[in-house]
């Protein structure tokens, strides 16, 4: 959360502030009982010097003190900036932010501004759910509020409501047309198999935000997903060059290679971004921890063989594994499968499959979806959508 600073005060505010940081906030590391103030206007004042010159904690103490003096909606101001202060010390802050947006929603139940920020929590604690809750009333209170509806949008994406989200982050992009909005929108849209229309606001994403590598590798993948590896390759070398040693752009840029038909640059690309290995626990992949097992059972059979596997042999161990009940092991397989041969409807069919007995649900959903656009006549279309639905409730 960013730090909230004006670019403007007028003189007597400096005047004001500078008095009390000499009277409540004589040094950085001044005790408790000095920080003593007696008077809401005189503690409120002396948490605005603590911000100007950075004191943390002086801030969190005076504004808790402020918080104790006021009374209803403005008490509920004063908790939603002392947790604010909390946040600015990292994740060691985040629990008693928490309890402080928790006390302003208590204070005051129309507090937006509370609800929202305690959805960011709670949304980036893994809690879903709650978080979406939080976000309900948030726009409830204010339907208006991008921001919002953004943050909603990312907690119903990764619940694999895909249409819900959609529709979030396009309400959000009409509100505020940022290159985040488009960006989300697009991931939402890519996970449901649009791949031309993710492209297009990936592309607003990049004319309003720039290069970002983050953009650029999410338009490479739904090129790719479309049948344009050229196209997706030049987005990845930008975004390589950026970020050399990125395993997800790695991976697409190896898959464009073998999309173009270009297996012995495949195969020599693969051995330079992956020959020493990589750690599949690493947190910043845990959305992309299938696809690199995936990659990992390629690399051995590069290393064993000497080049690409057959996709009928990785088929037909997926198979084995899931005869075995081995079914994480069988989506590994299968994942390895569509790397080689990504226009395999029926490996995007079993692939999703597997993902959804593990409880996957947002990748499932996003396999699902594949294999629709990979077989748009397929006699099971009904109950596919059918199995879609009842992922995203």
């Amino acid at each position: 959360m960013k730090r909230m600073v004006l670019a403007q005060k007028s003189a007597v505010f400096f005047a004001i502030a500078a008095l009390c940081l000499l009277v409540f906030a004589p040094s950085s590391g001044a005790s408790e009982e000095s920080r003593k103030c007696y008077f809401l206007e005189d503690c409120e004042a002396a948490a605005e010097a603590a911000l100007e010159t950075g004191d943390d904690a002086a801030r969190i103490e005076y504004l808790s003190q402020a918080a104790e003096f006021a009374k209803g909606e403005r008490a509920a101001e004063l908790r939603s900036k002392l947790a604010e202060a909390h946040l600015f010390r990292g994740l060691a802050g985040g629990a008693d932010a928490m309890e402080c947006y928790s006390k302003a929603i208590e204070l005051n139940p129309d507090m937006a501004l509370a609800w929202r920020s305690r959805g960011w929590l709670l949304l980036r604690s893994g809690n879903l759910d709650a978080a979406i809750t939080d976000f309900n009333r948030a726009v409830e209170l204010e339907p208006d509020d991008a921001e919002a509806r953004g943050a909603r949008g990312q907690a119903l994406l990764k619940k694999g409501r895909l249409v819900s989200a959609a529709a979030d982050f396009d309400r959000a992009a009409k509100i505020d047309p940022g290159a985040a909005a488009f960006y989300n929108r697009g991931l939402a849209r890519s996970d449901m198999a649009d791949y031309a229309a993710a492209v297009v606001d990936f592309d607003r994403a990049v004319a309003i935000g720039g290069p970002n590598p983050h953009f650029l590798l999410e338009r490479a993948v739904a090129q790719l997903n479309r049948g344009f590896a050229n196209r997706a390759m030049e987005d990845l070398r930008v975004a390589l060059a950026a970020d050399p040693v990125n395993l997800q752009a790695g991976y697409h840029f190896v898959a464009a290679l073998i999309y173009a038909g270009e297996r012995a640059a495949a195969e020599d690309a693969m051995r330079r971004f992956f020959g020493k290995g990589f750690a599949l626990d690493a947190p910043e992949y845990d959305y992309f921890r299938l696809e690199l097992s995936g990659l990992r059972i390629i690399l051995n059979e590069v290393k064993l063989m000497g080049g690409l596997p057959e996709p009928k042999n990785l088929a037909a161990s997926a198979a084995a594994a899931n005869e075995k009940g081995r079914v994480d092991t069988a989506a590994a397989y299968y994942s390895a499968y569509l790397f080689i041969s990504p226009e395999n409807a029926a490996a995007a069919y079993n692939l999703a499959a597997c993902l959804e007995m593990t409880g996957e649900r947002r990748k499932a959903i996003q396999y699902y979806y594949r294999y629709l656009y990979l077989a748009p006549g397929a006699a099971d279309r009904a109950e596919v959508l059918d199995a879609i639905l009842k992922l995203s409730e």
